[in-house]
């Protein structure tokens, strides 16, 4: 996806509240909460538990993650940045990513994109919108900041992402897959 200098890279900031302001607009529209679903059930199915909206994602971090601690601590209020943050399972939020992505910025094609072979990172999904032939991408991913996602190893993460080794789903399609039971 991402081949030359000519790609404009815009990374979504999830903690600007001007930015957060958007999302809580569309938080609850059906495309949103059919890809939280989505993504939720299918880790919740995995994991032998049952999802529920009320809980938020942030409850089902992975416990050995060292973001756990700070949610355990203090644990995020409702519909905030932390709520939607579920550290270890960014496969299961990169949906959720995606359709919000779709809803603010629908000129773009919105995919679910994930790369399991990740030199510095075990993996990472994320939702990534593209524009005219390239020339624009949208990085939806709630789990990195803008800033990390522009520069350094996380900046290696989202050339890595939209290389062409990585698997690149339509967002209804990521969806319908997840529905299924798919999880990564």
């Amino acid at each position: 996806m991402m081949s030359d200098n000519r790609t404009e890279l815009n990374v979504f900031d999830f903690d600007d509240p001007e930015q957060w302001n958007k999302v809580l607009d569309i938080v609850d529209d059906p495309l949103a909460l059919r890809a939280l679903d989505a993504g939720m059930n299918a880790l919740c199915d995995k994991l032998g538990k049952k999802w529920d909206r009320g809980l938020g994602p942030w409850r089902f971090t992975d416990r050995a993650n060292p973001n756990w601690r700070i949610f355990e601590a203090e644990p995020p209020t409702p519909n905030s940045p932390n709520w939607y943050r579920i550290s270890g399972h960014c496969n299961t939020i990169a949906p959720w990513c995606t359709a919000i992505g779709s809803l603010l910025f629908p000129d773009h094609d919105w995919r679910y994109v994930h790369n399991p072979n990740l030199p510095k990172f075990d993996c990472h999904s994320a939702g990534i919108g593209i524009r005219d032939e390239k020339s624009s991408l949208v990085v939806m991913d709630i789990l990195f900041s803008p800033e990390t996602l522009r520069t350094g190893k996380e900046l290696e993460l989202v050339q890595l992402l939209t290389s062409p080794e990585s698997m690149d789903i339509p967002l209804l399609e990521a969806i319908e897959l997840f529905e299924t039971g798919w999880h990564i």
